[in-house]
């Protein structure tokens, strides 16, 4: 019975925040181009967000600690040679290698775009990266823990590129 009853509280408060931004876009102009400028129009970090509202409010259901969250697979990325190519670097890797996560986050595209092929991005805290020439089952916005298994790669090579705040940045770190 706490458990709905938390829930609820949760979601009351929740209601209640959404009515009072509702209300302040209506009344102020300046609140909603403060609104508009701050959040709108810069890139959120959908990971970040996920874990300030955890952090806050606990878990969005009542029931996801029943959960079990215990990785099955937890690996490294193996490769045997590592090149270079426009943004991308290319790993060759064994064929259909399973690709592991390399970063804890949220999977925040999955497809193909005028730069690859067969695309994933998970954004994190510290870095976004593009897993492209991967098949893979994960779906739009899954949370990602390091480690874990994200696909299968297509052939031989993984395309890998690290970006933060839409920067290229060293993928030494990571790999």
């Amino acid at each position: 019975m706490n458990k709905i009853k938390y829930f609820f509280t949760k979601f009351l408060i929740l209601v209640i925040m959404f009515l009072i931004l509702i209300i302040s876009f209506k009344k102020s102009n300046n609140f909603k181009n403060f609104f508009v400028s701050n959040l709108l129009n810069k890139n959120i970090s959908f990971y970040t967000l996920k874990n300030a509202y955890t952090k806050i409010f606990g878990t969005v259901l009542p029931f996801d600690s029943l959960k079990d969250t215990s990785l099955v697979f937890n690996e490294k990325i193996d490769y045997k040679g590592i090149s270079k190519e426009d943004d991308f670097i290319i790993l060759e890797v064994e064929t259909n290698y399973i690709v592991p996560s390399i970063t804890s986050g949220i999977v925040t595209f999955i497809g193909s775009n005028e730069n690859c092929i067969n695309c994933i991005i998970i954004e994190g805290d510290e870095v976004d990266i593009t897993y492209s020439n991967v098949n893979s089952n994960i779906k739009l916005y899954d949370e990602i823990k390091a480690g874990t298994y994200i696909g299968e790669v297509i052939g031989n090579n993984l395309y890998l590129n690290f970006k933060k705040d839409n920067e290229e940045i060293d993928y030494k770190k990571y790999i």
